[in-house]
């Protein structure tokens, strides 16, 4: 399969590095990137982008962390 390369959009990395504590920043974020690399491949540029956008929205939840560390308020 030929390589495809693309960055994800950066807006949606900028709102979750503004709601996120940094620390919880680090992970999401790669987590992200590693979903966005595999529909890079397996779905081509523009639904890797949507799907980048739909997955960034849906990590943002207040209520996720019991401790209150994981996003800023």
């Amino acid at each position: 399969m030929e390589e495809k390369w693309s960055n994800p959009p950066l807006w949606p990395q900028r709102l979750l590095r503004y709601l996120c504590s940094e620390k919880h920043f680090e992970i999401l974020q790669g987590d992200l990137l590693e979903l966005y690399e595999y529909r890079l491949q397996a779905k081509g540029t523009r639904m890797a982008k949507l799907h980048f956008i739909k997955d960034t929205f849906a990590e943002y939840n207040p209520d996720r962390s019991f401790d209150g560390t994981f996003f800023r308020r």
